[in-house]
């Protein structure tokens, strides 16, 4: 290969626009999805489109083209709804992983999750042991030590609670009245510094590290989804009291290691943000 070329594992809410910003960068793109109908999307935006779908038997599709790049990014994550998938899908990295054999292969980054944190108190930060509790955390965390304990060169990026454009936090609660917990913290970051620090991630080329995301501005639970909530013009769920010595994640170390400065960090000025895009003002 003579130019640099990336491949994006799960090209979806955060997939596809990180591989615009990285086709902005002169990389060669190229992306997977499980949706036939989205391989031209991606073609019209200048990705190099591949029909792939990962199972516990082997993996679907023209991996071996996919996988003959110079930095791969896995961004699919375990399923929630049912454990049965969840226990299947270290198996699913496994089969994937298990068809890199480029000599063009520089390193991976796989997206994982602060979930793997569990419900610890306090602040947390890289060096927390982690203590997952769900079928979908503890699924994370065994991908997590296989990667970085293979041959090939791996990173993984565990993120908080994901927000942006077609995910404005407002709608979390639609349908809740009574959320426990309302003292926690919240741990959420924006689309554009995920995007941001997973670029950073790619130039700074240290590979064998794990890092996490989340926004240095922790309002509680209470004070930021009751504005939410109020900007799509529906009741504020009522927030019970607790949970003020909670999870909170500290991307300290993360931030300074990688020189990125976040580009939303008051969460209430992104949430303003996110709402005139909404239209909702």
């Amino acid at each position: 290969m003579s130019e640099k070329v990336i491949s994006i594992m799960g090209c979806g809410w955060l997939g596809t626009p990180l591989a615009e910003k990285l086709l902005l960068e002169s990389w060669a793109v190229k992306g997977s999805t499980t949706h036939e109908g989205k391989l031209s999307q991606l073609a019209e935006k200048g990705v190099d489109p591949y029909l792939i779908t990962l199972t516990p038997e082997g993996v679907e599709g023209n991996v071996v083209a996919f996988l003959d790049t110079d930095v791969l990014i896995v961004n699919v994550p375990p399923g929630r709804s049912s454990p049965i998938e969840a226990n299947t899908y270290p198996s699913k990295i496994r089969r994937l992983v298990g068809k890199l054999t480029t000599n063009n292969f520089k390193g991976g980054i796989f997206i994982s999750s602060t979930s793997v944190y569990g419900n610890l108190n306090g602040k947390v930060t890289e060096n927390t042991p982690p203590s997952p509790e769900t079928a979908s955390g503890k699924a994370l965390l065994e991908v997590e030590n296989e990667l970085l304990e293979s041959a090939f060169p791996w990173s993984v990026l565990r993120l908080g609670g994901l927000i942006g454009p077609a995910r404005h936090p407002g709608r979390f609660f639609r349908q809740k009245r009574e959320i426990a917990k309302g003292d926690a913290p919240v741990n959420l970051i924006s689309l554009e510094d995920v995007i941001g620090l997973l670029i950073a991630m790619i130039h700074s080329d240290l590979w064998g590290n794990t890092y996490h995301l989340a926004s240095t501005h922790h309002p509680t639970k209470r004070a930021f989804y009751t504005e939410a909530v109020k900007a799509y013009g529906w009741v504020p769920p009522t927030f019970l009291p607790g949970g003020a010595k909670a999870k909170e994640i500290d991307s300290t170390h993360t931030l300074q290691s990688l020189s990125y400065d976040l580009e939303h960090e008051n969460l209430f000025k992104y949430l303003t943000h996110l709402t005139e895009k909404a239209g909702k003002v």
